[in-house]
């Protein structure tokens, strides 16, 4: 008898083992988490005569999060860091075997949406006010980016995760009117691809904070803000992440009381 428990206990670990096996073999790549991995958002590199991005790496200069004036720009662009972290499917053959390598990702784009602070609203055209997080032009979207990763591969896109349109709803917001308001938006995005056999693959949802301010980023080196100088540079993206020079400012925009951090007008684009 005690052995024909035994053979019993012995048959229900063998099956038990096997469903183990099934079901760890049953995943499809689609649904294994971040076989396409967003790392973080890139820092551009300023060069003599243009800013460029820097060589795709895990070891490259990032921003943790980023700064957005509105009293500058309506839009914030990003360099995020997409991983391909699929082994190549390719198998040794014969050199007049015809191979696919099935594990190159096509991306087509990329899911963004926004979360926002829950005490910023808008005026509606009646006079009464509705909450920025439920207004259409914060709506969710996707945003095509085609290219491709091959297995294991790294690269960037460069997308425009704030668009002018948000950024327009933004600068309407009752709570960023005022000089050197400032508030945080969380941008969301996921990307999305297909593998040669038609498999979905989906990113990690990668969450990039930005901090939207009027007029926190130009500041005045002690000079008159109405005279360029010419040894003076710009930064990479003008109104995103780095401080401008009120001569700059006053140059690209043509509007000196705006750009000097000394006038507390209110600003805008």
């Amino acid at each position: 008898m005690l052995c024909a428990m035994s053979n019993a206990i012995r048959s229900l670990f063998i099956l038990m083992f096997g469903a183990f096996l099934l079901m760890g073999t049953s995943s499809c790549r689609e649904h294994q988490s971040h076989a396409l991995f967003v790392h973080f958002n890139m820092a551009y590199t300023q060069a003599t005569t243009a800013c460029t991005p820097a060589k795709a790496s895990l070891d490259a200069p990032f921003l943790p999060w980023g700064v957005l004036d509105l009293d500058l720009s309506n839009r914030y662009t990003m360099l995020p860091l997409v991983e391909n972290r699929l082994p190549s499917s390719l198998l040794l053959g014969t050199p007049n075997s015809l191979t696919t390598e099935n594990n190159l990702i096509a991306i087509s784009g990329v899911y963004i949406s926004y979360r926002v602070a829950s005490d910023l609203t808008v005026e509606l055209a009646d006079g009464s006010e509705a909450l920025l997080q439920g207004r259409p032009e914060l709506a969710d979207r996707f945003i095509q980016l085609p290219g491709s990763l091959g297995p294991t591969d790294i690269k960037t896109w460069e997308t425009i995760i704030i668009t002018a349109t948000v950024g327009d709803a933004l600068n309407s917001a009752t709570g960023l009117r005022e000089k050197y308001a400032t508030a945080e938006i969380l941008v969301d995005m996921k990307f999305e691809g297909s593998l040669v056999d038609g498999s979905v693959i989906k990113s990690n949802v990668f969450t990039y904070p930005v901090w939207v301010c009027r007029g926190c980023l130009t500041y005045n080196p002690g000079v008159n803000c109405a005279v360029l100088d010419d040894t003076v540079t710009g930064p990479c993206r003008f109104g995103q992440d780095e401080g401008v020079d009120c001569r700059v400012c006053s140059q690209l925009t043509g509007d000196v009381e705006r750009c000097d951090p000394g006038k507390l007008d209110v600003g805008g684009i």
